[in-house]
């Protein structure tokens, strides 16, 4: 967390960004913003990833009310990044 001092000082180097170069300033806004788009997709991926051996983990040591659980959580994540993935290609 920056402090009130350190926000004024990068909105300040922000602002001269902007006036000196804002093609550039352009483009590195746009890139940032896909980069967290793009984050955001993996976290589902990860999510699936881990939820699904979890489950199985716990089908084998004998608690499939668990294991339905961590099936849930990974079905979801997995049918969240689909549907992130789609509105990508509709919208881009």
């Amino acid at each position: 967390m920056l402090s009130d001092r350190e926000r004024e000082a990068l909105y300040e180097i922000e602002r001269r960004f902007w006036d000196e170069d804002p093609i550039l300033a352009l483009s590195l806004d746009a890139a940032g913003r896909r980069l967290t788009r793009d984050r955001r997709r993996y976290v589902y991926a990860a999510t699936a990833a881990v939820a699904a051996p979890l489950g199985l983990f716990m089908l084998a040591v004998g608690l499939p009310s668990a294991a339905l659980v961590f099936a849930a959580v990974a079905g979801w994540a997995w049918v969240a990044r689909r549907r992130r993935i789609d509105q990508g290609r509709r919208h881009p």
